[in-house]
């Protein structure tokens, strides 16, 4: 989810040889995002974005808005079926409270939190319909997260889904990380600071 150390993540994945993020990381590549496409455009995407991977490499992408999107769980069932998907959650309060403060940094938020909080669910959101995904008003909602964990399990198994705690990800990196090369099927190697 948006504020759960995606970023921070990412930069420090892509320092192993055998993993290759796709760039940019900010803004994120959102693939399988808004209006539904053919599958050949998803591919055609990814080939654009893996295009400077090695061969070998462990191709990743970074989109936080993938795990609360029902949508996108379904194109991604469709056209990436085989694939890990790594999900960094962050304390629910803490990220609402983040995804409020960056709502407000991007001049789509004037209320106060508390009533945000009182409003959410009833207000539209301030973003065009091909962006209805981003839903920046939804702040306690996002964090539901058992519910989305269901819908990955349910559609690609325990054995293709990880979670990780944004909190233990900063307390202590390496650690984490390593479950998480373990996960992705690459050796565990430092990645220098992180």
């Amino acid at each position: 989810p948006p504020g759960a150390g995606t970023t921070f993540l990412c930069h420090g994945l892509d320092r192993h040889p055998d993993i290759y993020i796709a760039k940019p990381y900010i803004p994120e590549a959102k693939v399988f995002m808004g209006p539904r496409q053919r599958p050949e455009v998803y591919r055609a995407r990814y080939s654009e974005l893996f295009a400077p991977a090695r061969d070998g490499q462990v191709l990743g992408e970074k989109t936080s808005y993938y795990l609360e999107n029902a949508e996108a769980l379904e194109r991604l069932r469709e056209i990436v079926a085989g694939a890990r998907f790594i999900f960094l959650v962050r304390e629910p309060a803490a990220r609402a409270y983040s995804n409020y403060l960056w709502t407000r940094k991007n001049g789509l938020e004037t209320l106060s939190f508390d009533e945000a909080l009182r409003l959410e669910g009833a207000r539209p959101s301030p973003l065009p319909p091909e962006r209805a995904y981003a839903r920046p008003h939804d702040y306690l909602s996002r964090g539901s997260y058992d519910v989305f964990a269901r819908r990955y399990y349910e559609a690609f198994g325990r054995e293709q889904v990880a979670f990780y705690l944004y909190e233990a990800l900063v307390a202590n990196p390496e650690p984490v990380v390593g479950r998480m090369l373990e996960f992705i099927g690459v050796r565990r190697e430092p990645l220098g600071e992180l």
